[in-house]
């Protein structure tokens, strides 16, 4: 596979891409929360932007936003990228976003609840996933669009992301958490690829750096539950649906 060319930022580029806004988010349960029976998801489609000050993200007009599992259930995000959901209440979801031309890509597996009602999707070109590909040595499927298995980015992050404004999502900047060990249940125990404080993999590291993100290739089809360990901290984890071709992007927020 030919690498495509990286600009300048390609020694943050990865750290980026796989740690801003990639989780759906906790925010506060309303008191009619046990009786309703739909559950209003909002959120956002941006292009991956590399790391460069004053960048501001491109927002993805007309960005599908679906449920894996109910292929039905499915909008499109508006022309500021916006997109809302209605789901039934307690139901299973896997939210996926796609657009043309980029790398789809798969939330967390979690229940429809009213305490997680936010998701800010970036998803990067099909170009700098390839090159993502090559640097973390990350097989592709024969058409080079998506991960030859399952691939999932575990980033333990310094706080839970709430629902941000444009302007916030663009200023924010890296959160990961060092000296943190990320682990893997399910079907296939790998030990994940952590990245370097520059962003890119290094395969001597045994835990997180500033970085904060372990990538866990080459997952089989299963369900996997990721946790996030370090002494005197406590994180949340999350669930994750794998089968071949999903590239899942995961928060464990420290509590």
């Amino acid at each position: 596979m030919q690498t495509p060319k990286v600009g300048s930022g390609s020694t943050k580029f990865i750290l980026v891409l796989l740690s801003a806004g990639l989780c759906m988010v906790l925010a506060p349960a309303v008191a009619s929360a046990a009786k309703a029976k739909q559950v209003t998801i909002r959120g956002t489609v941006s292009e991956y932007q590399t790391l460069v000050p004053g960048a501001k993200s491109k927002y993805l007009a007309g960005a599908k936003v679906w449920v894996a599992e109910r292929p039905s259930l499915s909008t499109k995000a508006n022309s500021s990228g916006v997109f809302t959901l209605k789901l039934p209440a307690s139901a299973k979801i896997t939210l996926v976003a796609e657009a043309v031309g980029y790398l789809r890509i798969y939330a967390p597996t979690r229940r429809a609840d009213p305490r997680y009602r936010w998701r800010a999707f970036i998803l990067p070109t099909l170009e700098v996933g390839r090159a993502v590909s090559a640097l973390a040595g990350i097989p592709l499927n024969a058409a080079n669009t998506a991960p030859k298995e399952c691939l999932v980015s575990s980033l333990p992050a310094d706080r839970i992301i709430r629902p941000m404004t444009p302007a916030q999502v663009d200023a924010h900047g890296p959160y990961g958490v060092p000296g943190v060990n990320l682990r893997v249940s399910g079907p296939t125990v790998v030990k994940p690829l952590y990245l370097a404080d520059a962003g890119l993999p290094d395969a001597n590291l045994k835990s997180s750096t500033t970085a904060g993100i372990g990538l866990f290739i080459g997952l089989k089809a299963g369900t996997y539950k990721f946790t996030a360990v370090k002494a005197g901290s406590k994180f949340e984890s999350f669930i994750a649906t794998c089968k071949p071709g999903r590239f899942i992007e995961g928060i464990t927020g420290q509590l």
